[in-house]
């Protein structure tokens, strides 16, 4: 069963499950004992598809490393971690057109639209521009300017380039490998090294179902009567939003036809693009348009360190470690995400008085963990009591719990007007993307940590 199969036979699971829970409530009363093995079916039964994305997830990215792996060796097939062709969905033919697709091309092409000098998006790059359209349609966004589809950003872009040495120089093709916008994407974000999920290929409002049990099976005589659980569902609604970012490009950059250009051109996108879904991911407030981040989610632990906030220490570490283990959440990938302010105190701080070793050891591992991310995009500027704007956030938790979800491609906007008498042509690409959390719980933050 495929992935739009399987996020369809969810839906319908949830639909019913929560069908039988509001028909109880409807009547003030709890769920009968068939009612109670029917709900326990559909609760299997998105607990299944949840696994089997899951495992679906994991495929793609084996593949997507295997891909990588292959093209560094110079094989020139397309082939998965353990040997066999990957299953694209696309035709030798539609993988050829693909990687002949070029992201200089089709700006370029998007400003000769806009200004109507010069040769429009032609092409494959016309053709990804149309399907980006009906991608969008289908997955309930709206385009703004042009767009690029996602089977653009999944594809592995080779290239054939002329070598420059050997006694016939420019007889033999090379092949170039420009790797995929999205393996550029997720390398370029600190949360997918810790274990974050992405989640691509969304189409409309997504809701991830978190189930609460209630009493605990109590036994019984042979006779007495069974107790009845008294169940309940919570709800963690995705939703797009867009996400714009603006580049900024000279004419004659967009001119060029070079493999140097290209593979520029895309890391600078999904780089820039990578940095804003990250600081909205970390601490978007969810007001408006933002993204509600994981520092303003409800229910995450949280460690204090005075009214006025606290120098960090290790005990501080130990503390956000406990929070999440308290709540039977410390499993997966466990972790410490961290600014460079925090980062640098702790290499000065020792663990304890008279002592040399220090709070950051040598190889990196805070606390025993060796999975740890620093960025600057953790804010250093909060404020508590009096301290100011100098307080730092400090985050723990099981990354695997944290869904980076993405609707359709990119929606690009060219703009050659603004600063034309520069030579520069403005981009504003937009991503539509959300985080949630599949268990707050699974995380804990100091929100008032001091660094000096």
């Amino acid at each position: 069963m495929n992935k739009k199969a399987l996020l369809k036979k969810r839906k319908a699971a949830l639909t019913s499950l929560n069908a039988l829970l509001e028909d109880a409530r409807d009547e003030s009363r709890e769920l009968t004992a068939e009612e109670t093995a029917t709900y326990d079916g559909y609760k299997a039964s998105i607990t299944d598809c949840d696994a089997k994305l899951a495992e679906a997830a994991e495929v793609d990215r084996m593949n997507a490393e295997g891909v990588r792996l292959a093209a560094l060796e110079g094989e020139p097939t397309r082939r998965a971690l353990f040997g066999e062709p990957v299953n694209t969905g696309h035709s030798d033919q539609e993988m050829t057109d693909l990687d002949s697709f070029r992201v200089v091309s089709f700006l370029r092409g998007a400003v000769n639209r806009s200004t109507g000098d010069g040769a429009p998006l032609e092409g494959i790059e016309r053709e990804m521009s149309q399907e980006a359209r009906r991608e969008s349609n289908e997955h309930g966004v709206d385009l703004k300017g042009i767009g690029i589809p996602q089977m653009v950003l999944n594809h592995r872009g080779r290239t054939n380039a002329m070598s420059v040495s050997g006694s016939n120089v420019g007889s033999d093709l090379v092949p170039t490998d420009l790797g995929s916008m999205i393996d550029l994407l997720r390398d370029s974000m600190v949360l997918s090294q810790l274990g974050a999920q992405h989640i691509g290929g969304l189409s409309g409002n997504v809701e991830w179902p978190t189930i609460v049990d209630g009493a605990e099976p109590v036994e019984k005589t042979e006779v007495a009567e069974a107790t009845v659980r008294t169940l309940g569902t919570g709800i963690v609604t995705s939703t797009p939003h867009r996400l714009p970012v603006v580049s900024e490009y000279s004419s004659q950059l967009l001119q060029q036809s070079s493999t140097d250009v290209e593979a520029l051109v895309r890391a600078d996108l999904m780089t820039t693009l990578g940095i804003r879904m990250e600081k909205q991911a970390i601490n978007g407030d969810g007001s408006g348009a933002n993204v509600l981040g994981l520092l303003g989610t409800s229910g995450i632990g949280a460690v204090v360190g005075g009214v006025n906030g606290a120098l960090i220490t290790e005990d501080h570490l130990i503390d956000l470690e406990g929070a999440v283990e308290l709540v039977n959440a410390a499993t997966g990938n466990l972790g410490y995400l961290v600014n460079v302010k925090t980062k640098t105190r702790l290499k000065k701080t020792v663990i304890e008085a008279g002592q040399t070793d220090k709070v950051w050891h040598q190889d990196g591992s805070l606390n025993g963990y060796s999975s740890v991310g620093v960025t600057n995009l953790v804010p250093s500027t909060l404020t508590k009591g009096s301290s100011g704007a100098v307080a730092s956030a400090v985050i723990f938790g099981n990354f695997n719990d944290m869904l980076l979800n993405q609707w359709g491609g990119l929606d690009v906007i060219v703009n050659p007007y603004t600063k034309d008498s520069q030579g520069i042509v403005r981009v504003t690409v937009s991503s539509f993307f959300d985080m949630v959390l599949r268990r707050a719980a699974s995380f804990a933050a100091m929100q008032d940590a001091l660094t000096a």
